[in-house]
């Protein structure tokens, strides 16, 4: 499922879905409101934070000890971590109370709340599949190689046979700077994967100046100097990660920053994937 671009704001398919069928399901309510006189919008509401609580709840209680030495953490959503069928369940929940205590014509606009917030979220999902162009296999591009003093070049499709994390990130970019510590940690855990960190469009001397300033260990250190794997990716901006199994097949790519539990929840499906 590709991300979805609203001007500066690049968003995950799922919570693009997420908002749109929210804004359509509000609309239902304050039309029901204007043509009935029965308001539905605070029970839309109400709906709608038991469904990011439940989901975010059991994402955090499902990493907790990847949060637990920053609870702040837990509160930014900006990692992408929710379960997804927790989070309906506790909609269905909020929905069917509702039903149950409510009656008459405000029973018939929860009913067409329901349906508009289901169709806008059905029709949605349709288009963007429909838009969507598969990505194709890891592609066999020649990058030059940082990872020590001699420079050579690197074929990205001799990466195959473990999943691999190819990580488009640039100096100036200051979520992937804070990414980078994460990274450095999971190369060491996860033996079995391939962490491949792609720089964009920068010179190597700035590169290198920048690992060292930062203290940072990475393997497989390349430069893209021409951006292609931006392009390959479809790339709206960085950090662009791509979580590649063993095959070279592309199974998923996350906009944006990662945290350590969403490194780990993508990395166990890769990693499933690939088994």
């Amino acid at each position: 499922m590709p991300t979805v671009s609203l001007g500066p704001f690049v968003l995950g398919a799922s919570v693009f879905l997420s908002f749109l069928s929210l804004l359509v399901t509000m609309g239902a309510a304050v039309l029901f409101e204007r043509l009935y006189k029965v308001r539905l919008e605070a029970l839309v509401w109400w709906t709608a934070i038991a469904g990011v609580v439940a989901g975010r709840f059991s994402f955090v209680m499902q990493y907790w000890d990847s949060y637990r030495n920053n609870v702040w953490s837990v509160f930014d959503i900006r990692d992408g971590g929710m379960v997804w069928h927790w989070a309906l369940f506790a909609i269905a929940a909020v929905v069917l109370v509702a039903l149950f205590r409510h009656k008459g014509m405000a029973r018939r606009g929860i009913t067409l709340c329901l349906f508009a917030g289901l169709s806008s979220w059905g029709a949605g999902y349709a288009y963007l599949n429909l838009q969507h162009d598969a990505l194709q296999s890891l592609p066999s591009l020649s990058l030059l190689s940082l990872a020590d003093d001699a420079s050579q070049h690197v074929q990205l499709d001799s990466y195959r046979g473990k999943p691999v994390v190819l990580n488009l990130w640039a100096t100036w970019c200051p979520p992937c700077r804070r990414e980078m510590p994460v990274f450095q940690a999971a190369q060491q855990q996860y033996e079995d994967v391939h962490f491949v960190f792609a720089n964009q469009m920068e010179s190597a001397d700035k590169v290198l100046e920048f690992m060292d300033e930062e203290k940072l260990l990475l393997h497989n250190l390349l430069q893209d100097e021409s951006g292609e794997l931006s392009q390959f990716a479809k790339s709206k901006g960085l950090p662009t990660t791509l979580f590649i199994d063993a095959s070279g097949q592309v199974q998923h790519v996350r906009m944006g920053e990662v945290s350590e539990a969403s490194l780990r929840h993508q990395l166990s499906s890769t990693l499933s994937a690939t088994r």
